[in-house]
């Protein structure tokens, strides 16, 4: 076989090879559901009511996915803060990002698809609020959060799965004074996850003076396809086998008698 012909036949083997099928769906998500706040009061006899007030509520949504290949790079984001109910998405063939909210207190949905190994893709939520709480007060805030994590591949493939969620309340005038809640799952080649928790957080107010909080919610979901081998479809092994036989054929034809 001359060389043109020798060359022929190795970029036919490389691009059967390459035209593989997309990895296992990897998807992770994460959903905030029944945030609350409620209060009691520590004196009922004093004359002051237990209670706070709310302002300066803040709500950001972002989303990105990634690609990083030998024929280029591509980079996709999306930024909303809204003021109301919304939804922000991002898809490229079988890549997805989704971040939303319902409008509600809490009421963040995160989710993350991904199916090539080159491709990674990452939501992220947060939701911040001022809380004004009266003297002698207890605040609790508390919700539920469901995170999970599912990859289909049945084999040791490499992949990512990672969801978080934190929940803090923040004492300006005693930084010390700082309540944490944090869920964090997945990692690296981790089986399938599913998990729903309660989280809850309690602050006092003992004093005789009214205590200026931060509170606020943090969490994002990220999901890196698991990295597979190149398995060319049938039709493919039939495209190359044509392909090859093709050439030989024409090698014989072209050598003398």
């Amino acid at each position: 076989m001359n060389r043109k012909l020798f060359t022929a036949a190795f970029c036919s083997i490389l691009f059967a090879t390459s035209a593989s099928a997309a990895g296992p769906v990897s998807t992770t998500s994460v959903k905030v559901s029944d945030v609350a706040f409620q209060v009691f009061d520590l004196t009922p006899a004093d004359g002051i009511a237990a209670g706070y007030t709310i302002r300066d509520t803040y709500t950001l949504l972002e989303a990105t996915l990634s690609r990083s290949g030998w024929d280029g790079n591509m980079y996709g984001s999306a930024r909303d803060r809204p003021s109301s109910a919304s939804t922000i998405e991002l898809e490229y063939r079988n890549e997805y990002a989704s971040a939303s909210w319902n409008g509600a207190l809490g009421g963040l949905s995160l989710s993350v698809t991904s199916s090539q190994s080159i491709f990674t893709g990452r939501v992220d939520a947060s939701q911040s609020m001022l809380v004004t709480l009266a003297p002698h007060t207890v605040f609790v805030f508390s919700g539920l959060v469901a995170q999970s994590g599912t990859n289909p591949a049945t084999q040791g493939w490499s992949y990512r799965l990672t969801s978080d969620f934190r929940a803090k309340i923040y004492d300006f005038g005693d930084p010390s004074h700082e309540l944490l809640f944090e869920r964090i799952l997945g990692g690296d080649n981790v089986p399938d996850y599913a998990q729903t928790d309660p989280f809850s957080l309690t602050y006092v107010n003992d004093t005789d003076l009214p205590r200026e909080l931060s509170v606020r919610m943090d969490t994002y979901a990220y999901a890196h396809a698991p990295i597979v081998p190149g398995v060319p479809e049938p039709s493919t092994y039939l495209m190359l086998g044509a392909g090859l036989l093709g050439i030989c054929w024409r090698s014989r034809r072209g050598q003398p008698a």
